[in-house]
């Protein structure tokens, strides 16, 4: 028998529906630019910008002695991949506007969605030209930009879990929102693991110095106009624990290469 019953579900349909008729409608799947806004925004925010928040953090020290590009393998992966997230995330942002034809969405989720979609967009867009106003590594105001850049990242982050989760609840089954819960344990787990291993010293089981031999601000691979050395000589001869953080890297990035797909 038919009955009316709240719907627990999100289906379309490939035709209008007449409300007025009760009539069995066939689902059609996601419409294509809904798909693609969030493949778009679900690699740009759970695999690229992953990627780039740990390396700036945990990676500096890593390959002391290779560049590419002309800077620090840690940078150059760094600025790569959230040069990736920005241009996916806008990409994202102007197709789901295109699917609503300029319109500004309706319902307490879907709005919540919007504007906090929107800021975290913001927010992404920012960093880099942030970035390209940054002052020199030796500067004594460099601390300035360094708090902003990882305060605007951070929120960044953080809003962008949260509009996650409401636009998989909107969009996809329980079982999507399960797996977008997992991802945030794994990677909440990760940076846990290699934060704690960070606090080991050269395989003696002190704790690191932490000097500025790998500052944030050391991009370079070649000596400053000033007496600040951009690429100094690890003091252990070789980085501590570059076996378990190479090995751990391989792990995690396919780990999160498997949520993502």
């Amino acid at each position: 028998s038919i009955s009316i019953r709240r719907h627990t579900t999100r289906v379309y349909s490939d035709q209008k529906v007449d409300v007025t008729s009760i009539s069995l409608i066939a689902t059609a799947g996601a419409p294509l630019l809904i798909k693609l806004h969030a493949g778009l925004m679900l690699s740009a925010w759970m695999l690229t910008v992953s990627i780039g928040a740990v390396m700036a953090r945990f990676y500096k020290p890593m390959w002391p002695d290779s560049t590419w590009c002309g800077v620090k393998i840690w940078f150059a992966i760094h600025r790569a991949v959230m040069i990736l997230t920005v241009l996916m995330a806008v990409t994202a942002f102007i197709i789901i506007f295109v699917f609503k034809e300029w319109t500004f969405v309706i319902g307490e989720s879907a709005t919540i969605h919007a504007v906090m979609g929107i800021i975290v967009t913001s927010l992404a867009v920012i960093q880099p030209f942030m970035s390209l106003l940054r002052p020199a590594p030796d500067k004594p105001n460099r601390f300035v930009f360094n708090w902003f850049h990882w305060g605007f990242g951070t929120t960044a982050r953080i809003m962008a879990i949260v509009v996650m989760f409401i636009g998989v609840d909107l969009l996809l089954p329980d079982e999507a929102t399960y797996v977008l819960a997992s991802w945030v344990v794994w990677q909440a787990l990760s940076e846990i693991i290699l934060e704690q291993h960070g606090v080991l010293g050269c395989g003696s089981g002190k704790k690191v110095d932490k000097e500025k031999d790998h500052e944030e601000v050391e991009m370079q691979t070649k000596k400053g106009s000033s007496s600040v050395d951009l690429n100094p000589v690890p003091k252990c001869g070789k980085t501590p624990g570059s076996g378990f953080k190479n090995g751990f890297l391989a792990i995690y990035l396919l780990v999160l290469l498997g949520f993502t797909a």
